[in-house]
Protein backbone atom coordinates (compact mmCIF):
# COMPACT_ATOMS: atom_id res chain seq x y z
CA UNK A 1 0.00 0.00 0.00
CA UNK A 2 1.34 3.50 -0.79
CA UNK A 3 1.28 6.05 1.86
CA UNK A 4 -1.87 8.09 1.76
CA UNK A 5 -1.56 10.18 4.63
CA UNK A 6 -0.08 13.10 2.47
CA UNK A 7 -3.31 13.32 0.30
CA UNK A 8 -5.22 13.42 3.63
CA UNK A 9 -7.10 16.83 3.63
CA UNK A 10 -9.10 18.66 6.52
CA UNK A 11 -10.57 15.79 8.78
CA UNK A 12 -10.49 13.36 5.95
CA UNK A 13 -9.08 9.98 7.66
CA UNK A 14 -8.16 6.34 6.22
CA UNK A 15 -11.19 3.92 6.55
CA UNK A 16 -9.36 0.73 5.00
CA UNK A 17 -7.11 -0.74 2.33
CA UNK A 18 -7.40 -2.94 -0.79
CA UNK A 19 -5.83 -4.70 -3.52
CA UNK A 20 -7.80 -4.63 -6.63
CA UNK A 21 -7.87 -5.41 -10.21
CA UNK A 22 -10.20 -3.30 -12.55
CA UNK A 23 -12.11 -5.42 -14.90
CA UNK A 24 -13.41 -5.06 -18.09
CA UNK A 25 -15.23 -7.18 -20.29
CA UNK A 26 -13.71 -8.80 -23.84
CA UNK A 27 -15.19 -11.43 -26.26
CA UNK A 28 -13.92 -13.89 -24.36
CA UNK A 29 -15.38 -12.83 -20.97
CA UNK A 30 -13.81 -10.53 -18.23
CA UNK A 31 -10.73 -9.81 -18.31
CA UNK A 32 -8.72 -8.67 -15.07
CA UNK A 33 -6.24 -5.76 -15.26
CA UNK A 34 -2.68 -6.34 -14.39
CA UNK A 35 -1.10 -4.48 -12.18
CA UNK A 36 -3.24 -4.95 -9.17
CA UNK A 37 -4.09 -1.32 -7.81
CA UNK A 38 -4.06 -0.01 -4.13
CA UNK A 39 -7.27 1.46 -3.18
CA UNK A 40 -7.85 3.38 -0.04
CA UNK A 41 -11.11 4.46 0.89
CA UNK A 42 -11.26 7.69 2.92
CA UNK A 43 -14.08 9.49 4.74
CA UNK A 44 -14.12 11.53 1.37
CA UNK A 45 -13.31 9.75 -1.25
CA UNK A 46 -11.98 6.42 -3.07
CA UNK A 47 -8.47 6.61 -4.20
CA UNK A 48 -6.61 4.34 -7.03
CA UNK A 49 -3.13 3.76 -7.82
CA UNK A 50 -1.52 0.79 -9.64
CA UNK A 51 1.26 -0.43 -8.41
CA UNK A 52 4.19 -0.14 -10.09
CA UNK A 53 7.58 0.66 -9.79
CA UNK A 54 7.31 3.97 -11.60
CA UNK A 55 5.57 6.15 -9.55
CA UNK A 56 1.63 6.89 -11.20
CA UNK A 57 -0.37 9.77 -10.05
CA UNK A 58 -3.58 8.58 -8.16
CA UNK A 59 -6.81 8.85 -9.36
CA UNK A 60 -9.39 9.97 -6.83
CA UNK A 61 -13.80 9.26 -6.67
CA UNK A 62 -15.14 11.92 -4.48
CA UNK A 63 -18.21 9.91 -2.99
CA UNK A 64 -20.31 12.50 -3.71
CA UNK A 65 -19.86 11.60 -7.47
CA UNK A 66 -20.61 7.62 -6.68
CA UNK A 67 -24.16 6.94 -7.41
CA UNK A 68 -24.50 3.22 -6.91
CA UNK A 69 -22.49 0.09 -5.85
CA UNK A 70 -23.21 -3.58 -6.09
CA UNK A 71 -21.76 -6.64 -6.07
CA UNK A 72 -21.58 -8.74 -9.40
CA UNK A 73 -20.65 -11.60 -10.72
CA UNK A 74 -17.62 -11.33 -13.91
CA UNK A 75 -17.58 -15.11 -15.08
CA UNK A 76 -16.15 -16.63 -11.86
CA UNK A 77 -15.08 -13.75 -10.43
CA UNK A 78 -16.86 -11.91 -7.39
CA UNK A 79 -16.74 -8.23 -8.43
CA UNK A 80 -17.87 -5.15 -7.61
CA UNK A 81 -20.21 -2.35 -10.02
CA UNK A 82 -19.47 1.17 -9.19
CA UNK A 83 -21.55 3.94 -11.05
CA UNK A 84 -19.37 7.07 -11.08
CA UNK A 85 -21.83 10.32 -11.90
CA UNK A 86 -22.86 11.57 -14.98
CA UNK A 87 -22.69 8.32 -16.75
CA UNK A 88 -19.05 5.81 -15.79
CA UNK A 89 -19.24 2.61 -15.26
CA UNK A 90 -16.62 0.91 -13.32
CA UNK A 91 -15.75 -2.75 -12.09
CA UNK A 92 -13.67 -3.99 -9.66
CA UNK A 93 -12.61 -7.11 -8.27
CA UNK A 94 -11.27 -7.10 -4.46
CA UNK A 95 -8.09 -9.54 -4.20
CA UNK A 96 -7.05 -8.36 -0.75
CA UNK A 97 -8.51 -6.06 2.46
CA UNK A 98 -7.98 -4.66 5.64
CA UNK A 99 -10.62 -2.99 7.09
CA UNK A 100 -13.66 -4.51 6.45
CA UNK A 101 -15.53 -5.06 3.39
CA UNK A 102 -14.95 -3.34 0.26
CA UNK A 103 -19.09 -2.68 -0.40
CA UNK A 104 -20.02 -2.08 2.81
CA UNK A 105 -18.02 0.74 3.70
CA UNK A 106 -18.26 2.31 0.22
CA UNK A 107 -22.10 2.39 0.81
CA UNK A 108 -21.28 3.90 4.33
CA UNK A 109 -20.33 7.41 2.96
CA UNK A 110 -23.03 7.56 0.18
CA UNK A 111 -24.86 9.43 2.77
CA UNK A 112 -23.77 13.24 2.35
CA UNK A 113 -21.85 14.58 4.59
CA UNK A 114 -22.61 18.53 5.09
CA UNK A 115 -19.41 18.79 7.44
CA UNK A 116 -17.04 18.01 4.96
CA UNK A 117 -13.89 20.59 4.24
CA UNK A 118 -12.91 18.24 0.93
CA UNK A 119 -13.53 20.20 -2.36
CA UNK A 120 -15.29 17.25 -4.18
CA UNK A 121 -14.44 17.38 -7.57
CA UNK A 122 -13.90 14.64 -9.93
CA UNK A 123 -11.18 14.46 -12.61
CA UNK A 124 -12.63 12.08 -15.20
CA UNK A 125 -9.65 12.47 -17.44
CA UNK A 126 -7.69 11.18 -14.80
CA UNK A 127 -9.24 8.26 -14.16
CA UNK A 128 -9.78 7.32 -17.46
CA UNK A 129 -6.07 7.71 -18.05
CA UNK A 130 -5.27 5.05 -15.27
CA UNK A 131 -7.67 2.78 -16.44
CA UNK A 132 -6.33 2.98 -19.87
CA UNK A 133 -2.67 2.85 -18.66
CA UNK A 134 -3.51 -0.70 -16.58
CA UNK A 135 -5.21 -1.92 -19.45
CA UNK A 136 -1.90 -1.83 -21.65
CA UNK A 137 0.61 -2.95 -18.98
Amino acid sequence: MFDVSEMLVGDETQLANYQVHIAHQTDNGWSMTIPILDAVITTERLILRPQTFRPYPPASIPVNYISGIRRVKLDLHKGVWISVKPNFELYLVVNWSSGGDFVETLESLLVPQDNSHFTRVLDYSRLRKLINYVKTI
